[in-house]
């Protein structure tokens, strides 16, 4: 569970009225605009287990991305363009140590802590951040590919 939170910690987003630039907020983070489209979300490629590790069940990708089907986003919004770092992240809990094999990145974080993390920036920058959907982070991770990812 954790590891999935760490991709969705990685990807704050506003709601706000979109703008076409890029900007970096107050923690350091460069917010880049994605614009509102339509693309096949769930996985209908095989799943080369020598690449993933997976048992052979999951030939397919998971359970819960069949059907693939086609989602609209009709909303822009702004995404991180990396994910949050160690230090970005103590600054809002000063406390937190990280782990030295996924530095610089912030992981084993919990969903609870992300979203209290994105609380905090939204009072500190006085705009609303929230965790993206499911729809968004793939829609913005995948660029529009219909690939296993982007980078096969």
């Amino acid at each position: 569970m954790k590891s999935t939170l760490v991709r969705l910690l990685a990807a704050m987003l506003t709601p706000m009225a979109i703008a076409d630039q890029a900007f970096v907020n107050s923690v350091g983070m460069r917010m880049i605009p994605v614009q509102p489209g339509t693309f096949q979300m769930g996985e209908s490629n095989a799943t080369p287990a020598a690449d993933f590790a997976v048992p052979a069940y999951l030939k397919r990708g998971d359970w819960d991305e069949h059907p693939v089907h086609r989602v609209t986003l009709t909303r822009p919004f702004f995404l991180s363009e990396e994910k949050v770092t160690a230090e970005q992240f103590r600054q809002f809990r000063a406390d937190y140590t990280g782990s030295e094999k996924t530095a610089p990145h912030a992981t084993g974080v919990s969903w609870d802590e992300a979203n209290a993390f994105c609380a905090w920036l939204s009072k500190k920058d006085g705009r609303a951040y929230r965790l993206p959907t499911e729809a968004e982070w793939e829609y913005a991770a995948g660029g529009g590919a219909t690939k296993r990812t982007i980078w096969s």
